[in-house]
């Protein structure tokens, strides 16, 4: 595999991930078609995508659910011209991380502490899914 098509594996998969599972990866960059998706999403599509993902994982009432969705779609509509900007890599990723952190504290007010643990699990688990299969040059297990 050539370091090209690592790059663009790279940010196709993490790209996903991130959407999918929340992880806090920081900005992808527009050069495959993982990216292309992300960029060609709106923040309602990513907020749903992640809700959802929540409300199945970490079992949420349909209150707290409904301010999961609200925390969601805020953080997607500050991460949206990250994601889709074309900026230094390094700074995009900073901006990222400092809403990701906003975003855990939002929602560390919300759920109970049984259920942020088990997000933060699940994120982190999915990170090193996503890691060791671009080490290994493998696809990634989908999110559970």
């Amino acid at each position: 595999m050539s370091a090209r098509d690592f790059r663009s594996r790279a940010a196709a998969l993490l790209g996903a991930a991130a959407v999918v599972v929340l992880t806090a990866s920081g900005p992808v960059r527009a050069d495959s078609a993982g990216d292309a998706a992300v960029k060609a999403s709106t923040p309602e599509q990513r907020a749903t995508l992640q809700t959802e993902w929540m409300r199945d994982k970490l079992g949420l009432a349909p209150d707290v659910a409904a301010k999961v969705a609200q925390i969601n779609l805020d953080t997607a509509r500050k991460m949206d011209p990250v994601l889709k900007g074309d900026g230094n890599v390094l700074s995009r990723y900073a901006q990222g991380e400092s809403i990701q952190k906003e975003r855990d504290e939002s929602l560390r007010a919300v759920l109970t502490p049984e259920q942020f643990q088990l997000l933060q699990s699940s994120k982190d688990e999915l990170k090193q899914k996503v890691e060791s299969a671009l080490v290994a040059g493998a696809a990634v297990p989908a999110a559970k």
